[in-house]
């Protein structure tokens, strides 16, 4: 649903300016529900949400672009891509040991992606802009995802996830 919602509010804005308007609300509810935590931002913490600010943004955004041209359910298909793509990119290019349970539940999340894809559901991956932005997104979500996993140990998320909206 998410998708066709942010569909239909990339028909009155562009993707960055839907963006950010989507990233200041989630910024002000952020800092509504727990700022009696978020004092203490440290600039570890600071850095760490900006390195991670531009992950998301461009996943984000990559997304949002593919998707003003594309099916919201194509979109959501390509979009999810970086379940797979997390452990593929630990173990391919990180060289790190990636879990047989990770292997599994990558294997599991990409075939029910398939299913949900079918029964009659356009997935000709004919690769135009909008597809070939939306993969673009998976993987520079999967990249942030693996540089989450990093970061997390070493500072407080809720003032991380603070940085990184705000930024």
């Amino acid at each position: 649903a998410t998708f066709l919602v942010t569909q239909w509010g990339l028909r009155d804005a562009g993707p960055f300016g839907f963006l950010a308007v989507r990233l200041a609300i989630a910024s002000l509810l952020l800092i509504a529900v727990s700022g009696r935590h978020l004092g203490g931002l440290t600039r570890q913490e600071a850095g760490y949400g900006a390195i991670l600010a531009v992950g998301v943004v461009g996943g984000l955004g990559l997304q949002s672009a593919g998707l003003a041209t594309i099916e919201s359910s194509k979109s959501a298909f390509l979009t999810a891509l970086y379940v797979p793509l997390v452990p593929l990119i630990e173990w391919a290019l990180l060289r790190r040991r990636v879990p047989g349970t990770a292997w599994l539940g990558a294997a599991l999340a990409f075939a029910g992606l398939l299913g949900l894809a079918g029964g009659g559901a356009s997935l000709s991956l004919t690769l135009g802009r909008g597809e070939a932005l939306t993969v673009a997104s998976a993987v520079v979500s999967a990249f942030a995802i693996i540089a989450t996993g990093h970061f997390a140990l070493a500072s407080d998320p809720r003032r991380q996830a603070a940085a990184q909206l705000v930024v």
